[in-house]
């Protein structure tokens, strides 16, 4: 399983949002909370992007140091 973190979700919307439109791309999502959509496989380098623009399109920003916090900054 792969976690991806996600800056900017704050509310039961954003987790809706986020499962609709991962699986609108034919992702293997498992679970979607606040901050973290939860994947069956890693994204391959394609979908990283893919999924990059669609979070800036709706005012999300990818975190790729998974390190960090979905709050910190």
């Amino acid at each position: 399983m792969t976690t991806i973190c996600i800056k900017n979700m704050v509310c039961p919307r954003c987790i809706r949002i986020m499962k609709e439109q991962f699986e609108a791309m034919g992702l293997p999502v498992v679970e979607v909370r606040l901050g973290q959509v939860d994947l069956e496989r890693p994204l391959l380098p394609e979908e990283t992007a893919q999924v990059d623009i669609f979070l800036r399109d709706y005012g999300f920003e990818l975190l790729e140091d998974q390190k960090r916090n979905w709050w910190s900054g």
